[in-house]
């Protein structure tokens, strides 16, 4: 009724809609201007709170009986009312009281003038026709029912309906199926028994689908008995459809949340508390979220393994300044509840920015890596164990090989042999030398992740140190070796002085034919790393052994490889990786390889 009402703020009189009780439900512009009050604070009141004092007072005591008999009466004009304002002021004002009946309402209009001006007829009629307009022309389905439901009024009906054939009919046959007519029955007989406001929703189909109602039910009381019932029927069709959406999207977040391997939270920077986590974070951790809010920041902090103090100050800073689309990652170690350390792998970005684009609150997505963490630890034991093993086996052959090498080289040199017997003795020694190769290539396998000493190198230097190395090579093939200007770089000096000798030694071991080697050095700085190219014109590496080069004793079935033993370019991969760079090839056969390989600016032991 409020909303229907609001058409009486164009009076400029000060009025008030009340029912017959007396309490109000309506107060338009000009009475809140003259008794200081606002609607929100009249709406439901008592008009008592405007008169209050009505002993010894007639005119105010025949206020209230012609409200509870809805007598139409001009009060204040003989005997002044005094309206008691907001501020305690008391003012004289006259009342003139209407009652506007309609099909399916009754309210008293109480019109105040603080010269007893009484309201026209030709504005109770004005006011009136709106009353009735404003309820003829709603967009809900307002009813009237009697006892036996049969439609005393309905200002508008649906397609198809007239309303002369409507009125004085039921409205049962109105409803979609018997279930509904038999629910609906029941929800307004009772509520012609009971006296109590009830409500109900109805389905309708129609070409267009389903259309939905709300219905709210109203008893009109009289007398102590209910003569009728009116019934307000809006289209909820949009809204429902709107909560659906709402309630599919939160089961979808529910079951995100219950199957999800990740835990997750919303972590508020300036408040410095959680505001969400889900059902994984909790077992994970073992935590709730109000025991985790329960903690002070630095008892939440401290929950952060120490050595992993300084990263997690760092990753905060740089996820405070994240902007949109942007994500920090972190590695680090956390105290569960039940003491354990677990490790996790967080990935953050910024989940609320204020005006100027500053990080209010991120969220954070992270997995549990303990499990990994252990078979990490399991296999670097056990590759440690294989390491010693090689490395102890492989010193250990290098001596035997030396003096058998010795020994045929001995005999070679001091004795008149038959022709066969040099040839195969020639064969023996050229298989020595493969073995002491092999076993060389072992020993650099498994010392290049021996604890060097992390350092500035000086590239330009260590070139010409390793090309001094090889230069018998270089002149026995007249291999051309060239370099433009290199850096100083943070290195192992042992491993990255291999690695540039590998990849030297390959250019000019896989040369062709007839074609003189040339293998050129060159290097560029990017943002992060520093990325290296070793460029020769051999003969080139097939597609599909692009990976395949880099696996421990993989040879390609080439002839021209037929010398070498499938440790040379695996050893350059895991140098680069001890680098936390990449290496990786791109070649054309007969025309040459290009490795490339990065190196971070900024390697940390």
């Amino acid at each position: 009724m409020h909303t229907q009402l609001q058409i009486f703020k164009e009076i400029i009189e000060p009025i008030l809609i009340l029912d017959k009780e007396g309490y109000i439900i309506f107060a338009n512009p000009s009475f809140e201007n003259l008794s200081g009050y606002s609607y929100s604070a009249l709406s439901g009141k008592s008009i008592k709170i405007l008169f209050p004092d009505t002993s010894g007072n007639n005119a105010h005591t025949s206020i209230f009986s012609a409200i509870s008999n809805f007598t139409p009466i001009k009060l204040g004009k003989e005997q002044p009312l005094y309206l008691l304002k907001k501020d305690l002021e008391k003012i004289p004002v006259g009342i003139s009281l209407s009652v506007i009946e309609t099909e399916n309402a009754k309210v008293l209009i109480a019109l105040f003038s603080e010269k007893t001006e009484v309201i026209t007829q030709e504005q109770l009629k004005r006011a009136n026709s709106f009353y009735l307009s404003l309820i003829e022309h709603n967009e809900d389905h307002i009813f009237q029912l009697d006892k036996d439901l049969n439609i005393r009024y309905i200002n508008h009906v649906a397609p198809g309906l007239k309303r002369e054939e409507v009125l004085g009919t039921s409205l049962l046959p109105l409803l979609p199926d018997e279930a509904t007519k038999i629910r609906v029955k029941n929800i307004l007989q009772n509520s012609f028994k009971t006296g109590k406001p009830d409500s109900y929703e109805i389905n309708f189909n129609s070409p267009n689908g389903i259309i939905r109602y709300d219905t709210t039910v109203t008893p009109v009381v009289k007398n102590g008995n209910v003569e009728a019932v009116n019934l307000i029927s809006r289209d909820f069709t949009n809204e429902y459809k709107l909560k659906s959406k709402i309630l599919e999207h939160q089961r979808f977040i529910e079951n995100l949340d219950n199957y999800s391997l990740n835990g997750v939270y919303i972590y508020n920077i300036q408040k410095g508390i959680n505001t969400y986590i889900n059902k994984r974070y909790e077992e994970i951790l073992g935590y709730s979220l109000q025991e985790i809010n329960d903690m002070s920041p630095e008892e939440f902090f401290a929950l952060f393994h120490p050595d992993d103090a300084q990263a997690i100050s760092d990753h905060m800073k740089e996820v405070s300044n994240l902007k949109k689309g942007e994500f920090s990652e972190l590695e680090y170690r956390f105290k569960a509840k039940n003491g354990n350390w677990v490790w996790c792998l967080s990935r953050d970005a910024g989940f609320d920015f204020d005006e100027e684009g500053n990080v209010i609150s991120f969220i954070g997505t992270f997995i549990d890596l303990s499990r990994q963490k252990k078979i990490e630890e399991s296999l670097k034991a056990k590759n440690k164990e294989i390491e010693s093993f090689v490395y102890i086996a492989s010193h250990d052959l290098k001596s035997p090989l030396n003096s058998v090498k010795q020994i045929f080289n001995h005999i070679l040199g001091r004795y008149a042999l038959d022709p066969t017997v040099e040839e195969f003795m020639g064969i023996a020694l050229r298989s020595v030398d493969r073995l002491r190769e092999l076993v060389s290539n072992l020993l650099d396998y498994s010392l290049i992740e021996k604890k060097y000493q992390l350092e500035q190198v000086d590239l330009q230097h260590l070139i010409q140190i390793v090309s001094t190395d090889l230069r018998s090579l270089l002149e026995e093939n007249k291999a051309v070796l060239d370099y433009g200007a290199l850096p100083k770089i943070p290195a192992y000096r042992v491993p990255i002085r291999q690695l540039i000798q590998n990849l030297i030694s390959n250019g000019i071991k896989y040369h062709r034919e007839n074609v003189t080697p040339k293998i050129s050095i060159s290097c560029s700085e990017k943002e992060t790393h520093y990325l290296f190219k070793v460029r020769d014109n051999g003969i080139g590496i097939e597609e599909k052994d692009f990976q395949k080069i880099f696996v421990p004793f993989s040879r390609l079935e080439n002839e021209r490889n037929a010398h070498g033993n499938g440790l040379g370019l695996a050893n350059c991969k895991k140098i680069i990786e001890l680098h936390q760079g990449k290496i990786w090839v791109e070649s054309t056969l007969q025309k040459g390889s290009t490795f490339y390989f990065t190196i971070r600016k900024f390697l940390s032991a």
